[in-house]
């Protein structure tokens, strides 16, 4: 039968463009002479081929099935393959999942993090916006900013806050230029 497109689409979506394991962005950049490569591969938890690893772990007209496919680097699929006694159903269906949400999670946390604290207002929750000038609409006049991002190495949440370097003079009520300088 084969992995539907709609299986294909799941997995490459819920996965984030990274593998399961190491989190590898799984699509190279093209260069100035060559085009995209994928290096992923839409790896089976239960192999669709006799003597295959964990082959017969699920029902043979699931095997095709998005819930049986993982989405790994290529040295990551090799790894699973040749090492089924560690890389067992149970394991792989939970690094599987595990993943999953770790992808989901840190997207709805990209979504919502911008903040600025407006004079006498407090902290405001700020939507994406799909401009630097629509940005810069919601933020003129605010004294300080908060940033929030997902540092992709360490997997850590890093915070670092800016104050203008100047404010709007009550004689003139210039408003400030458009840079921050970050806070010690």
């Amino acid at each position: 039968m084969g992995i539907s497109e709609k299986s294909r689409k799941l997995l490459w979506g819920r996965s984030g463009n990274r593998c399961a394991l190491c989190r590898r962005v799984l699509v190279a950049d093209r260069t100035d002479t060559d085009a995209e490569a994928v290096v992923g591969d839409e790896a089976h938890i239960a192999a669709r081929s006799p003597g295959g690893p964990r082959h017969g772990e699920c029902d043979s007209d699931q095997v095709d099935d998005y819930t049986n496919l993982v989405l790994l680097c290529r040295v990551d699929h090799k790894k699973v393959d040749d090492q089924p006694n560690h890389y067992t159903t149970e394991v792989l269906r939970k690094t599987k999942n595990d993943h999953e949400q770790w992808v989901n999670d840190n997207l709805d946390k990209k979504a919502t993090q911008v903040h600025t604290t407006l004079k006498n207002s407090g902290i405001v929750d700020l939507s994406p916006s799909e401009t630097g000038d629509a940005a810069w609409n919601v933020i003129d006049g605010a004294w300080e900013f908060l940033f929030q991002d997902l540092d992709e190495t360490s997997k850590t949440m890093t915070t670092s806050t800016a104050q203008r370097s100047s404010s709007p003079t009550p004689e003139t009520g210039a408003k400030s230029p458009r840079t921050s300088t970050p806070m010690a």
